[in-house]
């Protein structure tokens, strides 16, 4: 809800708009999250894709905002606790491991997708084989 996540919603907003979230890659599925990070897919320059969050001013959220009425429940999405621009998805209710973690955002389709992510190989039992690339990021 933009009203208990005003930043949050904005931010990511933000980085959709300005195409950043285009390329990146989810990398990891570990502590029933699956989190996408700002490393392109395709093998270009992390540094290059670090520097055009940084140039937009969209390197980390400004501060931590957190509302318990929008907990990190299954299929939420939230900002990493590092304040970086990586997001991850809920895959179980994970309210008590994230609190003070902004949650700002539900999957509402797609949930296949999200199955077929938790499914993919993984490194160590957390790092995804190869990285998992997110071609393009639309608002609706």
């Amino acid at each position: 809800s933009l009203e208990l996540m005003p930043h949050s919603v904005y931010t990511f907003l933000e980085m959709v708009s300005a195409g950043l979230l285009d390329g990146c890659s989810f990398i990891l599925n570990a502590l029933h999250v699956l989190k996408a990070a700002p490393l392109p897919y395709d093998g270009s320059s992390a540094s290059i894709k670090a520097k055009q969050f940084l140039d937009r001013g969209l390197e980390s959220v400004a501060f931590r905002e957190y509302s318990p009425a929008f907990p990190h429940v299954k299929y939420t999405v939230g900002f990493a606790a590092d304040g970086s621009p990586s997001f991850y998805i809920n895959s179980e209710d994970n309210t008590e491991i994230h609190f003070g973690d902004p949650c700002f955002a539900k999957i509402v389709s797609g949930f296949d997708t999200v199955r077929r992510l938790e499914d993919m190989p993984t490194r160590n039992g957390m790092w995804f084989e190869n990285r998992i690339g997110i071609r393009e990021v639309t608002i609706l």
